[in-house]
């Protein structure tokens, strides 16, 4: 199974040696391989866009979604004790060191995916399902996107995929695409960041609210209003209690 390393020295990502480190326009990579090329030119340097940025490599916060997960208590508004845990001592069957995105497609049934795969994860029995992961093509051949970066389940039997700065409605009782789709982000969902998205929620106290979240930062989009609320982007942990400044 292919595992989530870094892009500069191919080091699989770990809680200690090769922590994941995030720059600020988004990119992933090892602490020691960030550090090496703050060496060399002198600031933080991105070398998948060539951006430089101020602060040293202690500054750069670490992409704690390769490595662990949170459970947000919905009713007590607050992240659970206990948590974050590592992902394999919580899902049994989904990839140890990290995914994409997940949804809850039914009562009984979470999607996660990565990269170009995805696992079926069944809730009565705790654990992924036999035979996956398996290609979201074969699984999805209507999804036009070849990996998921965030999927949130509508309250009207649809979810929606977001993939770089597109989207696409999907009609999980016929199991396709809705016709028309994709679609850019930026002229249907105004004032959510248009190139893309890293994770997206619904809160189950207000169904209405669709929460967007990219970097530390997160938006909340008001679907009555079909806009973000006033006063946003906000930091993740200034409002979300119990959860740090993580990147998605």
């Amino acid at each position: 199974m292919e595992t989530l390393s870094c892009k500069i020295c191919f080091q699989q990502f770990s809680s200690s040696a090769v922590l994941p480190v995030v720059f600020p326009c988004g990119h992933t990579l090892c602490r020691p391989c960030a550090a090496c090329l703050f060496s060399v030119h002198g600031k933080l340097f991105c070398p998948f866009d060539r951006r430089e940025f101020p602060g040293c490599t202690d500054s750069l916060s670490v992409n704690y979604s390769l490595l662990e997960i949170i459970r947000y208590n919905d009713a007590l508004d607050r992240a659970d004790t206990g948590y974050p845990m590592k992902i394999a001592d919580a899902w049994l069957g989904i990839w140890a060191d990290g995914f994409d995105t997940c949804f809850r497609a039914n009562p009984d049934v979470v999607y996660f995916f990565r990269d170009t795969q995805y696992i079926r994860y069944n809730i009565a029995k705790d654990r992924a399902e036999l035979g996956y992961p398996k290609e979201i093509k074969v699984g999805w051949p209507s999804l036009p996107f070849a990996s998921v970066d965030a999927v949130v389940r509508h309250q009207n039997g649809r979810a929606y995929f977001f993939s770089g700065g597109e989207y696409c409605r999907y009609d999980l009782e016929k199991d396709q695409v809705d016709p028309g789709y994709p679609l850019p982000i930026g002229p249907w969902w105004k004032g959510v960041w248009p190139t893309g998205v890293d994770s997206v929620s619904r809160w189950t106290p207000i169904p209405t609210k669709l929460y967007f979240f990219k970097g530390n930062e997160y938006v909340r989009f008001d679907q009555n209003g079909d806009a973000i609320d006033a006063g946003y982007p906000v930091c993740v942990s200034k409002a979300w209690t119990g959860i740090p400044d993580i990147q998605w």
